[in-house]
């Protein structure tokens, strides 16, 4: 990895749990692309949709089918060497870790492939295929809480936060509350005074 820095590449390690170094992620990236080499990066994710779009089905079961069937194909399979380690040349661990791990393979999905997935139909004009990437994601389970949606839930709910969290059961709902974050509450500095939503929530 010294070349990368040399053309001023660098990483901040800022906040870094060990299994997240970029040395590993890019061990699992590299197995993703070997494993996909062959079909194509993007068209297998649309195969799985295929029978989804023919039948028009909305059970939820079938989306979740499909789901983790995208999130096992992200999920990189073990490595004989960086399963077992945080960083080369590093003290082997007692237990192997998956250098592409199921929650990081759900955010891959919901911010990566579903969005993806989303702008091609709608530029090939395929109104089922963009139903159907619209009823996957509403069936999408929500993703780890992180500081963002933590602190809306708070501003939201206050000491009834935890309890109210309820109410967004999916990644869709969850999203949504990012989405007011970074539309809102960033631009003003998380102060609610004189915030265009809190305005709006009073009025309604």
């Amino acid at each position: 990895f010294e070349p990368l820095i040399s053309v001023g590449l660098k990483w901040s390690r800022s906040g870094w749990r060990p299994a997240n170094h970029p040395a590993r992620r890019l061990v699992g990236l590299s197995h993703f692309l070997g494993v996909q080499a062959s079909t194509g990066l993007f068209l297998p994710f649309l195969k799985d949709l295929e029978g989804l779009r023919d039948r028009r089905t909305e059970k939820k079961k079938e989306y979740l089918e499909v789901y983790r069937a995208w999130v096992d194909r992200l999920s990189s399979p073990e490595d004989r060497y960086w399963s077992t380690r945080y960083t080369l040349g590093g003290k082997s661990l007692l237990r192997p870790l998956r250098l592409i791990g199921k929650e990081r393979a759900s955010a891959m999905i919901i911010n990566v492939v579903i969005p993806l997935a989303w702008t091609f139909s709608r530029r090939r004009g395929d109104t089922d295929l963009e139903e159907t990437l619209h009823r996957l994601y509403r069936f999408a389970p929500r993703l780890e809480d992180n500081s963002s949606s933590r602190f809306m839930l708070a501003r939201l709910f206050g000491e009834k936060a935890r309890e109210r969290k309820a109410c967004f059961i999916g990644a869709r709902s969850q999203q949504g509350l990012l989405h007011l974050y970074q539309s809102y509450c960033l631009p003003q500095g998380g102060e609610c005074e004189g915030c265009g939503l809190m305005i709006l929530a009073r009025a309604l």
